[in-house]
């Protein structure tokens, strides 16, 4: 338990109080910065996101936040732009109940709005069905303010067999946007690879929160 400030006064030994003085002083003043510093550094965090463990049930226990229009329900799925035949269909998901999903045939490209992460952020999951071909669907992250903003980054891909859903993985790799401790946009951009079809749902991302 800290000990109270003793203050002595000038007479009693006014050669040795000022030393001491100075001293604290010193200490008082070298404290600030430091406060600062360890302000400064703190963890930043994604204001609004809220947190839910959606993959509970197949031995997933992460926390997850999911994208923005992730599960691809109505119209315009909540600022996604589709190019290229990438269009909502409606199907049965993977909890065996009916929904909306991405249909992505050969060649078409899904963008998702932005998406706050952080060099916490390590990866995001998605279903994926496969329609036709084996090839899967390539995935990309657009930084804003980065090289990759106006030339996506690959960061990998996510194929199931015919008619079978599988839970797929890929890197949401933060960094290429800055090794600072900040906030950050990403878009995710998924493209039909050449010969293939698949259907996605449920794009989470996991933002490393403590289980």
């Amino acid at each position: 338990m800290p000990q109270p400030l003793r203050l002595f006064s000038a007479w009693k030994d006014p050669i040795r109080s000022f030393p001491l003085a100075a001293v604290m002083i010193a200490a008082i003043g070298t404290g600030a910065p430091a406060a600062q510093a360890a302000s400064s550094s703190a963890p930043a965090v994604c204001p609004g996101q809220v947190f839910s463990q959606p993959f509970a049930a197949y031995e997933d226990l992460r926390y997850y936040v999911l994208a923005p229009g992730g599960e691809f329900n109505g119209p315009g799925a909540e600022g996604w732009t589709f190019t290229g035949g990438a269009h909502l269909v409606t199907t049965t998901r993977p909890t065996g109940v009916s929904g909306g999903a991405l249909d992505l045939p050969a060649g078409a490209v899904a963008t998702s709005p932005p998406i706050c992460v952080t060099l916490a952020y390590p990866i995001a999951r998605v279903w994926v069905e496969g329609v036709n071909g084996e090839k899967g669907v390539g995935v990309a992250v657009s930084y804003a303010g980065t090289s990759s903003e106006l030339e996506p980054k690959g960061v990998g891909a996510v194929r199931s067999p015919k008619g079978s859903w599988t839970l797929g993985e890929f890197n949401v790799a933060p960094r290429l946007a800055g090794k600072e401790e900040a906030a950050r946009e990403v878009r995710f951009v998924f493209t039909a690879r050449k010969g293939s079809e698949s259907l996605l749902y449920g794009l989470y991302i996991d933002p490393r929160l403590h289980r």
